[in-house]
């Protein structure tokens, strides 16, 4: 939350357990469900879920018309950042340029996260003069050998060429002399990689890259599960991890290690210690125009197509999921249609409770 005026509005809705009083903090753009690689831990496009791969190929890319209609309104509600995320990779949307540019011309902070793969030089150059704040740049392999067990039927030049891209990135903003966009290289970390996380380091740092963030692999699909650490497993990432953030912090080099080590520690099944509180500074607007609480949801509350985001920020579905989401006991009952294991949002989750938790008795 920007200041203390937004903070209050927040625990105004709250204390209603429904209504916001308030827009999302942040907003997910899905802006295509259409994709360039097969990453074998994609929960979209992994070539071990084909059926999830058709299904998240259908509704295509979002229509920049809906984004230039939306965008302001999501503005006047209160979003702060948009994040271009999604099914698919963002760069393979033609109007990407003109999608960052709409965001931007708004006053609204933008970040896109992308494989790099399509990061060419014009849409580099484009992202750096319109002052994109970050570029999360996505990837699970730190060797060539790495690459072809992490990217099944992928050529595993592709690791050059990613490689090629961040440091074209690093030399154009030199030129363009800007500190803008910081370039984040995102590394997943899943049964094929946790032992080589200082290698990935090495890689960020020489690329250039502005910053660093983990997240753990959590299986969406049953097919996927053979990819998932063991208890074991994860005990030698923390180790790993806390010994990589003293090297990052001893260079300063910013990084999200703390809010990956506070992931571990909740736990898979963190939905039944911490209630989910999503939906009062969060959405994810789907390439389609539908709107739902986050990507590892099926719930859909609207679709922007036929309705303002006004409209659906406080639409009686989205309302019932507030409530029901706020309490541990009947979070549960979202569980067939909500994949809440490792949850990336527990961090948001969790600073609301804090307080939270002492007004909820008396709230409504």
């Amino acid at each position: 939350m920007k200041n203390i005026k937004d903070k209050i509005k927040l625990f105004e809705g709250l204390l209603t357990r429904e209504i916001a009083k308030t827009g999302p903090n942040y907003v997910d753009l899905d802006v295509t469900r259409r994709c360039n690689l097969t990453c074998l831990g994609c929960c979209f496009h992994s070539p071990y879920v084909e059926d999830a791969k058709q299904r998240y190929q259908e509704g295509a890319d979002i229509d920049p018309g809906l984004v230039r209609r939306v965008v302001p309104e999501l503005k006047k509600a209160g979003c702060q950042l948009i994040v271009i995320q999604g099914a698919g990779e963002p760069l393979i949307h033609p109007g990407i340029v003109e999608i960052a540019s709409i965001i931007k011309k708004a006053g609204l902070r933008l970040i896109i996260i992308t494989n790099g793969l399509l990061l060419d030089e014009d849409k580099a150059t484009a992202f750096i003069d319109m002052s994109v704040d970050a570029l999360k740049v996505t990837m699970w392999a730190s060797s060539p050998e790495q690459y072809r067990l992490q990217y099944p039927g992928s050529d595993e030049s592709n690791l050059g060429l990613f490689l090629d891209r961040l440091k074209a990135v690093k030399e154009l903003k030199a030129q363009r002399k800007s500190r803008l966009p910081n370039v984040c290289l995102h590394h997943p970390i899943n049964r094929n990689n946790f032992r080589t996380i200082d290698r990935f380091v090495d890689l960020a740092l020489s690329t250039g890259c502005d910053s660093l963030s983990f997240s753990q692999f959590s299986p969406v699909w049953q097919s996927l599960a053979p990819f998932a650490l063991s208890r074991e497993e994860e005990k030698e990432v923390v180790a790993t991890l806390c010994r990589v953030r003293k090297r990052l912090d001893s260079l300063t080099v910013p990084h999200n290690i703390d809010n990956a080590l506070l992931r571990y520690r909740l736990g898979q099944n963190v939905w039944q210690n911490l209630p989910c509180y999503i939906m009062w500074f969060h959405a994810r607007i789907r390439s389609d125009g539908a709107v739902q609480a986050c990507g590892r949801s099926e719930l859909t509350f609207g679709n922007l197509h036929q309705m303002s985001f006004s409209q659906v920020w406080n639409s009686p579905s989205i309302r019932r999921f507030r409530r029901q989401a706020m309490s541990c006991r009947t979070l549960s009952g979202l569980r067939k249609s909500c994949d809440c294991d490792y949850c990336c949002f527990a961090r948001d989750n969790m600073r609301i409770h804090r307080i939270f938790k002492w007004f909820a008795p008396f709230s409504q």
